[in-house]
């Protein structure tokens, strides 16, 4: 057939037409690492997977970088996942959410096999459940330098779950590369008790702010109070969501919680009464080194090797917080939970023994989900003595109610009887 790009053949099978793209043997014989690769039985799909290995062909005749479908042998589990890196389901995750995602493809791509091959070279048509639950077994545990052996089950869980999502999407653009069903939705996770985060108390979360005040750091201070007093995720305040712009001392601020899209404006004073004063007050601290609340300059010249540079705002990232925090928490002598999570947790549980409603810590907090409040606002004691006091006080009520030597049960009774008689229950 004329026409078609270079290198796609047509075959004839018995049970019909089928397309491959076969390069030349010189190019294999001089490391190319594509022999051929089945382009299944619709032309267009062909013709359009036969261009793009072209492309990398060319490319790499050229000497130039390639692109990942060279890369990734068509067929591997490298493939899908590079596959599934380009598809539209994976461009609709957060920017954050997809640098996690290919870290953990990275990482079950490296993982070796009982015979030293990587995991990542392994061909989708070779697995089926049996190896799929081999390789979350092994996905379970690292190997640290020193030998110990390192349990990461929550990760392995993750993992399984990435690769049951590439593969249920990659599946559906090239069937002919995979066998029947997905072996990774099969697999069973371990059971385990998730362990229940250790929430910041107020004090401790304005002791971690004024420790990080004096370590230099009053920005990240800050951070540390937005998790506690508005409930923002530690994640946006790091990544520049709370602008200087979004606040308006003594009024009002703008409160972006990225991960539900919800955006609230919270209100700081209610009937001429300050709200929120202790955070307003380090705030007013906090110098505005940028459009961020959260950010810093660093400093260039005390590095040695390095000429001094002007300064220049930038975000913290996440490794780089962390670890002041714990520098931070280590001076200011606070347990070892006491970080910008447990902080915001320390925050919902505030609400909760305020004895608030499910839905007023929906709403501060920008959830969507009805069952949220329960995991972020914690059974503490207090909420217990506020439960306890309220049912004192009902039974207390209901004594006083039934003064008469009356029942409760008579009293509910006559109680109806009345409200019918006088019309206050409507029939039918």
């Amino acid at each position: 057939m004329t026409g078609l790009p270079r290198y796609l053949r047509e075959r004839r099978t018995k049970s019909g037409v089928a397309y491959y793209w076969i390069p030349r043997s010189a190019d294999v014989a001089s490391g190319w690492m594509i022999s051929s690769v089945p382009l299944g039985r619709d032309l267009a799909a062909a013709i359009v997977r036969a261009e793009a290995l072209n492309g990398d062909l060319d490319a790499w005749r050229a000497g130039l970088d390639t692109s990942t479908t060279a890369a990734a042998r068509p067929g591997s589990l490298d493939w899908m996942l590079t596959t599934y890196q380009a598809s539209p389901r994976f461009r609709q995750l957060a920017v954050r959410s997809r640098d996690e995602y290919r870290r953990h493809m990275a990482h079950v791509s490296d993982r070796k096999t009982k015979r030293g091959r990587r995991v990542g070279d392994l061909a989708v048509a070779d697995f089926d459940g049996a190896a799929a639950d081999t390789l979350y077994l092994r996905l379970q545990t690292v190997e640290e330098e020193d030998g110990t052996i390192r349990h990461r089950i929550r990760q392995a869980d993750f993992e399984i779950v990435i690769l049951k999502a590439a593969w249920d999407v990659v599946q559906r653009l090239h069937p002919e590369a995979f066998p029947k069903g997905n072996p990774f939705r099969g697999v069973t996770p371990v059971k385990r008790r998730k362990a229940t985060k250790t929430p910041a108390t107020r004090a401790q979360a304005y002791a971690l702010a004024e420790a990080l005040r004096g370590l230099g750091h009053p920005g990240l201070g800050a951070a540390a109070l937005i998790c506690f007093e508005w409930l923002q995720r530690p994640e946006n305040v790091l990544d520049g969501a709370l602008a200087w712009t979004d606040y308006r001392p003594g009024a009002s601020v703008r409160i972006d919680h990225w991960k539900t899209g919800e955006t609230i404006d919270l209100a700081l004073a209610s009937g001429g009464v300050a709200l929120f004063p202790e955070i307003e007050a380090y705030l007013a601290t906090v110098p505005k080194l940028g459009a961020p609340v959260v950010c810093w300059t660093g400093d260039h010249a005390r590095r040695p090797g390095r000429r001094a540079e002007a300064p220049v705002a930038r975000p913290y990232t996440h490794r780089h917080a962390h670890s002041v925090v714990a520098r931070a928490r280590k001076a200011a002598g606070l347990p070892d939970h006491v970080t910008l999570a447990a902080c915001r947790h320390g925050g919902f549980t505030e609400l909760g023994e305020a004895e608030l409603t499910d839905g007023q810590i929906r709403a501060l907090g920008g959830h969507r989900s009805p069952t949220m409040p329960a995991v972020y606002a914690k059974r503490t004691d207090k909420v217990r003595e506020g439960a306890a006091r309220r049912r004192f006080e009902m039974r207390q009520a209901e004594a006083g109610a039934g003064s008469d030597g009356t029942g409760s049960g008579t009293r509910v009774e006559t109680s109806l009887r009345n409200r019918v008689e006088t019309g206050g229950s409507k029939q039918g």
